[in-house]
């Protein structure tokens, strides 16, 4: 009884260490290794449920609630890309400021108790400008990007020396956060292309220059089935199967799934891509089934690409429809029921990694039907697995006729359900709308009357002059964009001189890119996005002498595919005015825009501004200026700016650039299928509207009950007086513990039944899938299930989990036995 009693004294005191040291357990240095099933830390296998926040897509303010929102949900690893060309905006200037502040978000993710997984690249797709390479690059003599190029891999080694030393104290042996790294991303898809180039040779010398650093953390190389040397891991919307390939070619490696895409990015022109929820926990459940070691969701938060760094025509908001939204709220019912998964796996995990061979599926007769199971002592863990995308179905598991939907994962412990992927309560709906509105540019008499004065001039602009351009270059023939502005700009003028010889004649540009402003004599012609461009004078100008000036736009540089560094944006093919060739006409050229090279977005009065009337149309190639006020913070969660009413353009809040805006409508069919392989294409929302209407503006950006300065370069034309700022609208509590403890009670019927639960999958999709399936006549199956009767841990083994909690904190061990022989003396 003393002993009980003393055991009892012993928890109590490990308890408290944890409670008035929470962080100490991972400030300690802590080994790593890894075994064929799992992460291994300080000698003990762990499931890793691990989210993929990109610390640059929010900001310093929203960091702390992202993380505790998703700490909340169960995750215990945060990933992240570094940014090459967010760090090192130049060959020599670094920023780790602001949002850049890679250690900030590395002590927080430490503060909260995550573990890290870093990927280094350089090269991270990422959908970010250039894939995350600088642009600078692109002027080093002789360089071929991500090959066995000596130019590419002296600057890349001259990065990775640095951001590897930069970080040296956040790996876990020095007692930081971060127990894995990746070096490249995704070279396996394209290593063929570099097949002649050195691409193999270039994988070995990545790997050998990733290990040479001697952090004392395994690297990952994802989609690299070639290298045994480092972890290779799986991206995509299904790893299940690439597991057993996995399992096979490389026996002594765990299995990560380094990219379990959550959603899709959304492009310009596009609507609102969105994947099923039950379709996201079939993924993350039956790559776990199959013995698993890590998920890491793709995006857990995917946030706003502020700035000019996403990728070609990709919206500037990064939602992806992750669990947490754009704004950082949870995305329902996405985040709830990952919240209840990742309960359900940590609590039995003890059980899932005891055996460290992965048990063999047992298919059922049907051969749709498969069910793996663990065991540890009495205790046993299955999982049961119906990949049929219609039908349900119904199998004898020893005795016990189980129903299984269509599509869909079940968990059971000692024979009882404890998880089903496709249980989905109806209450978890998203907010609707998204957004409420909180003030307005308008100028109508109330707020005349009770805002302030000089409201007449709230609403100014400033025209981007053509009759004083200067330029900077001049060629035989037009000049590709980049070689100019080094991709620091957007925008780049071309001029030269033609001889019009008829009224009707037509401009051929044969390739521009991204969209292409046509002047002539300083007056708008035509507009296109891409090429070939035809633009028709239809007799607007005479026979004569005429100034041509073509404003390009570009919409970044490409993140994905081989050979980066061959991407060119402006003028770039032949041009013909009707049948005369005048490529060669002559030409000059101006790399950004006049307000650019003022610094308009950060300085608005180094000009005039003139004020624009309400209702009057307004002209292309212009910026405006207005104030907006925002009220208290406390009256708002997170704001937007709604730019229904503009077109095209970039537009900057207090000097900070939002990032790009297009509002163009987003084609698509609303045709989603909640079962079955995920289409990307056709699981989409909000098809016919805006692409994207709403422009994430941070808490971070703006001044609290005050007035914010706008600033909007538009391209083409808009009326600034329709935007409003908005203010998210979101039900959703910040109370961080709410979810984990709902997520305690483990999804029953009787608990899905009181929370109206639907058997169809998401309530917050629309299920266009068919007829609703129907058990089909089907001969129930047996399974050999060994039967264990429900148990629960004995006295002895939490015993041995609380004394290994202790041994993996000395300042715990001590405290504890010290706390115990003080007890064992009183009784």
């Amino acid at each position: 009884m003393y002993l009980k009693i003393s055991s009892i004294f012993l928890y109590i005191s490990i308890f408290l260490i944890l409670l008035i040291f929470p962080n100490y357990v991972l400030s300690d240095k802590l080994t790593v290794s890894y075994d064929n099933r799992a992460i291994i830390i300080n000698g003990e296998r762990k499931l890793l449920y691990s989210a993929s926040i990109h610390y640059p897509r929010s900001t310093r303010t929203m960091w702390p609630d992202i993380l505790k929102r998703t700490k909340a949900a169960g995750i215990n690893t945060i990933e992240t890309y570094i940014f090459w060309n967010l760090h090192q905006p130049t060959p020599d200037t670094y920023d780790f400021e602001g949002s850049s502040d890679v250690k900030h978000f590395l002590d927080l993710c430490k503060e909260e108790g995550f573990h890290v997984i870093v990927r280094f690249g350089p090269y991270v797709c990422a959908e970010w400008n250039n894939g995350g390479l600088p642009s600078w690059l692109k002027a080093v003599p002789g360089i071929v990007y991500r090959t066995h190029n000596e130019p590419f891999m002296r600057e890349m080694k001259k990065w990775m020396d640095y951001i590897v030393h930069y970080l040296s104290d956040y790996y876990a042996p020095n007692g930081g956060p971060i127990i894995m790294a990746q070096i490249e991303n995704e070279y396996g898809w394209l290593e063929y292309e570099y097949r002649e180039q050195g691409g193999p040779e270039y994988v070995d010398w990545a790997v050998k220059l990733a290990k040479s650093y001697n952090t004392g953390i395994p690297w990952i190389m994802c989609q690299q089935n070639t290298r045994s040397d480092v972890i290779n891991t799986c991206n995509g919307f299904y790893c299940h199967d690439w597991l057993q390939y996995h399992q096979r070619t490389f026996p002594d490696q765990p299995a990560f799934f380094t990219e379990l895409w959550t959603g899709w990015p959304q492009y310009f022109e596009e609507g609102f891509p969105t994947r099923p929820t039950v379709d996201v926990l079939y993924s993350a459940a039956r790559f776990y089934s199959r013995g698993g070691g890590m998920v890491n969701y793709y995006m857990w938060h995917g946030g706003t690409t502020f700035g000019r760094f996403t990728s070609p025509f990709l919206t500037t908001s990064y939602d992806y429809d992750a669990p947490l939204d754009e704004y950082g709220f949870p995305q329902e019912p996405k985040y709830s029921m990952l919240t209840k998964l990742h309960v359900t796996l940590e609590k039995y995990s003890s059980v899932i990694l005891h055996d460290p061979n992965v048990p063999p599926p047992y298919v059922f007769p049907d051969n749709t039907v498969e069910m793996i199971e663990y065991k540890k002592d009495a205790e046993s863990v299955v999982f049961l697995v119906n990949w049929d995308d219609t039908f349900a179905k119904q199998v004898d598991m020893n005795g016990k006729n189980v129903k299984i939907n269509q599509w869909s994962v079940q968990i059971y412990y000692n024979n009882e359900l404890v998880f089903d992927t496709f249980e989905i309560p109806a209450n978890l709906t998203r907010p609707n709308p998204p957004f409420k509105p909180i003030a307005k540019t308008s100028l109508d008499a109330t707020a005349a009357a009770t805002s302030r004065t000089g409201l007449v001039n709230l609403v100014s602009s400033w025209n981007e002059p053509f009759s004083f351009l200067t330029y900077n270059a001049s060629s035989q023939t037009p000049t590709a964009q980049l070689k100019l502005t080094g991709d620091n700009s957007d925008y780049i003028w071309y001029e030269t001189e033609i001889d019009l010889t008829k009224t009707d004649e037509i401009l051929y540009l044969y390739k521009s890119y991204d969209f292409s402003y046509v002047f002539v004599d300083g007056q708008f012609l035509y507009w296109h996005r891409g090429s070939p461009i035809q633009a028709y004078f239809n007799g607007k100008f005479p026979v004569g002498k005429h100034t041509l000036q073509i404003l390009c736009a570009a919409m970044g540089v490409p993140s994905y595919g081989a050979h980066i560094e061959q991407h060119e944006r402006g003028l770039t093919g032949d041009i013909f005015l009707g049948s005369k060739n005048i490529t060669d006409n002559g030409w000059k050229m101006r790399p950004f825009l006049s307000g650019e090279l003022l610094g308009l977005h950060a300085s608005p009065s180094t000009v005039k501004w003139s004020p624009v009337s309400k209702g009057t149309a307004g002209s292309g190639v212009t910026w405006y200026k207005f104030n907006v006020k925002t009220p208290s913070f406390e009256d708002g969660p997170a704001f937007a700016l709604d730019l229904k009413s503009m077109w095209k353009g970039l537009v900057f809040v207090n000097g900070n650039s939002i990032g790009r805006y297009w509002v163009a409508k987003g084609w698509c069919e609303e045709k989603c299928n909640q079962t079955g392989l995920y289409d990307n294409y056709g699981c989409r929302e909000n098809c016919g509207e805006s692409s994207q209407r709403y422009y994430h503006v941070p808490k971070d950006f703006l001044k609290e009950s005050s007035d914010n300065e706008v600033i909007i370069f538009e391209e083409l034309q808009g009326d600034p007086y329709s935007i409003e700022l908005v203010q998210r609208n979101t039900e959703y509590r910040d109370d961080y513990q709410h979810h984990r403890i709902e997520s305690n009670g483990i999804l029953s019927s009787e608990e899905s039944s009181s929370n109206g639960a639907s058997s169809g999958g998401d309530s917050d999709h629309r299920a266009d899938s068919g007829e609703t399936a129907t058990d089909p006549p089907i001969a129930a199956t047996t399974a050999p299930v060994t039967t264990n009767p429900p148990t629960t841990p004995t006295d002895a083994s939490l015993k041995s989990s609380a004394i290994t909690l202790a041994l993996s904190n000395p300042l715990g061990l001590l405290f504890a036995i010290v706390s115990s022989l003080v007890v064992l003396s009183v009784i």
